[in-house]
């Protein structure tokens, strides 16, 4: 670029320089006395380098458990070239005029002519240069506080909490005569809160538990009553004056019971409702206890002129199930529903049978001289209890359902006892011991230990019954 310059100024000065001669060539071609004029051409060229460079360092650093350090560098290099290129062209001339006369002074006349020419470029150049690299460091850090936190927390609490295993004791129902009549008594197990439910004038017997054990129903002067499991809430739902032995269904919305003067079964609602007669007999005359239900609530089992019976609760399907001419009595459904237990008469000896529902075949299980009754299963139908006096007196029994291994769980041959029943955990039996004349309300371990009598008082009990 400056080159081209530099022959533009020289190419200008040449026009210049030759205009310029040929005009005064004119004037002074006859005048050998004028002089060449004499040309001064400086040219200068100044050049300017400008660099700059900037630099721009980001770093970012992100610290976690292990330090990541990344740092960005972004390097920019400015160069600028700025060209300045001054020409000064410097043109003298002289001139001298010397007069013919001599005495005429000489004139001498100089012209200077100065052409300076400035040419400027500038360039700019920039370059950026990106870096970015991460560092990852690894750390260790050693504390060493000035101040050391020791914190011991101790629980001093004001109030300090006192857990109590709660040990539930199942409640036995059972009447007491007292006063001349008999009324409703509750005691638990372990002997402990015997309550008397019952005060009335007249006697209260024969009480039966509801399957969730809230209720009991009772017997009073010929009727059907219920009341709470504390003695609240009492209710007649029978009125005629000949009404017996009431026993819940397993669902605990009804209630069998048998009326005299022929013990035939009447089923009511729980409430006293639809009261209907399932079973029309004339000629029997016997009380023969508890009607029993099956254990689906779709049957009921009992006994009629000496023969043990099945009927459905809507009256229909009377079906004898024994039919002999000995005597049957207390029939009880083992837990499953598919056999019953049941006590025979034959030659003046009482005896325990079992009869498969399905096949109808029976099995004795005892076949001992005396009198064995009151069978009564097990909660899982593996065992039964019964009472015998093969040994002398009346005792209780425990035989497989099968009718083996016999032991004798009382172990007390000088009293007499009866109406066992299990409880429904199959641990314990509980069951009357005649003591001093006087039936008292008792608990064994089903294996014969921890004998517990309940009642002390010596008044005479009847009919204890497991709460549910």
């Amino acid at each position: 670029m400056i080159h081209k310059i530099k022959i533009l100024l020289i190419f200008l000065l040449l026009v210049f320089i030759i205009q310029y001669g040929c005009s005064k060539k004119e004037d002074s071609v006859t005048s050998p006395e004028n002089p060449e004029p004499t040309f001064t051409l400086t040219v200068s060229a100044t050049q300017t380098n400008i660099n700059t460079a900037t630099f721009i360092s980001t770093n970012t650093e992100t610290m976690m458990n292990t330090p990541t350090n990344t740092h960005t560098i972004t390097l920019t290099n400015t160069h600028t070239n700025t060209h300045t290129n001054t020409q000064t062209n410097i043109m003298t001339e002289t001139h001298t005029n010397t007069p013919i006369i001599s005495n005429s002074p000489t004139n001498t006349t100089t012209y200077t002519q100065t052409a300076t020419f400035t040419s400027s470029s500038t360039n700019t150049i920039t370059n950026s240069v990106t870096s970015t690299y991460t560092i990852t460091d690894t750390f260790t850090f050693t504390m060493s506080p000035t101040n050391t936190l020791t914190s011991t927390e101790t629980s001093s609490p004001t109030n300090t909490p006192t857990n109590t295993a709660t040990i539930f004791y199942r409640k036995i129902v059972f009447t007491q005569y007292s006063s001349g009549n008999y009324d409703i008594w509750t005691i638990e197990e372990n002997g402990s809160n015997k309550m008397r439910l019952t005060t009335d004038i007249v006697s209260d017997r024969y009480p039966a538990w509801s399957p969730d054990g809230n209720k009991i129903a009772f017997v009073r002067n010929g009727n059907i009553w219920t009341m709470d499991y504390n003695g609240g809430n009492l209710s007649q739902l029978t009125n005629d004056n000949a009404s017996y032995h009431p026993s819940y269904s397993p669902a605990g919305n009804k209630i069998a019971y048998v009326k005299s003067p022929n013990y035939n079964v009447w089923v009511m609602d729980a409430d006293g409702n639809n009261n209907t007669r399932v079973v029309y007999n004339t000629t029997n005359t016997t009380d023969y206890g508890v009607p029993q239900w099956s254990p689906d609530g779709n049957k009921i089992l009992f006994v009629l002129n000496g023969d043990i019976y099945t009927v459905n609760i809507d009256g229909t399907e009377l079906t004898n199930l024994t039919n002999s001419v000995e005597e049957e009595s207390e029939p009880r459904w083992s837990p499953d529903g598919k056999e019953i237990v049941f006590v025979k008469i034959e030659s003046g000896n009482k005896n325990i049978y079992k009869m498969n529902l399905t096949s109808s075949i029976i099995l004795q299980l005892t076949n001992f001289s005396g009198q064995n009754t009151s069978p009564c299963w097990s909660s899982d139908g593996t065992k039964i209890v019964f009472v015998t006096n093969k040994d002398g007196n009346y005792e209780i029994y425990t035989m497989n359902s099968n009718g083996t291994d016999y032991a004798n769980i009382t172990q007390s041959p000088s009293n007499n006892e009866f109406a066992p029943e299990w409880s429904p955990d199959g641990e314990k039996i509980v069951f009357l011991r005649n003591i001093g004349g006087n039936a008292q309300v008792c608990v064994i371990n089903s294996n014969g230990s921890n004998f517990v009598r309940l009642v002390t008082d010596d008044i005479p009990c009847e009919s204890p019954h497991w709460q549910p």
